[in-house]
């Protein structure tokens, strides 16, 4: 054998044999891998059973089952209360209107007073009798309450009450005339601001009719005004 064909055995050889490392290799790396899958998988399915586990020792320890019913059942409270609050403000209101609507029927009985006299009345009573009527009519005033159909009484009265004073010459005494210029300042302000404001739509929708009368019963109170100023000025010159 020549030392050619030697050296082609040798390397022909020395091939065979790095082609069986490489299998070898080859192999190792395959069940190495497989290996490296399978462990990733059961690390996962680990983690995923651990972290259940400790999703249900959380909610165990903390007892959140318990805190969500606790939740439920304070929401439902909640909302029944709720209900008992809207239903409660809807009979606050009724009441309040019924309460108003009895404070007008009671204003319009004491606005009767101050007609129901004769020319010789005393000046006591009728101080007295305008101040039931103020003592009633300023915090209705106040709290704009005084619906439409008693505002025209208060004005229909009110004209009515400085007609007589003018035509029977009653002045009334410096009380008497103190209240009544307060409260026709207060009504005349009432008048002006619930019409303004719109807060009481059935006097904004009147409001044409309010104002003739107010207009006229501001006649009789200047007519009035002017009476008791004329006999101030007369007194005084006499004096």
């Amino acid at each position: 054998m020549s030392k050619s064909e030697i050296i082609q055995k040798l390397l022909d050889e020395l091939n065979n044999q790095n082609q069986i490392y490489i299998a070898i290799i080859g192999i190792i790396l395959a069940v190495l891998g497989l290996a490296f899958t399978i462990f990733s998988f059961m690390q996962r399915r680990f983690s995923d059973k651990q972290i259940k586990k400790m999703e249900d020792d959380f909610k165990k320890d903390f007892k959140i089952e318990e805190i969500n019913k606790t939740l439920e059942v304070a929401t439902e409270k909640s909302k029944k209360l709720d209900e008992a609050l809207s239903e409660a403000k809807k009979t606050e209101i009724e009441l309040t209107k019924q309460f108003n609507l009895l404070q007008n029927q009671d204003l319009e009985g004491k606005l009767q007073l101050l007609e129901s006299r004769s020319g010789n009345i005393n000046a006591v009573v009728a101080e007295n009798q305008i101040k039931v009527v103020s003592r009633t009519m300023t915090p209705m005033v106040e709290h704009k309450v005084i619906g439409y159909n008693t505002l025209i009484n208060i004005l229909v009265s009110f004209s009515n009450t400085f007609y007589i004073n003018v035509k029977e010459k009653f002045h009334g005494n410096k009380d008497y005339q103190d209240i009544t210029n307060r409260l026709m300042l207060l009504l005349n302000k009432y008048i002006e601001e619930s019409i303004e404001d719109g807060e009481k739509k059935e006097l904004v929708e009147n409001s044409s009719r309010i104002n003739r009368q107010l207009k006229l019963t501001n006649n009789y109170y200047n007519q009035y005004k002017k009476m008791v100023k004329g006999s101030s000025d007369s007194q005084e010159e006499q004096v």
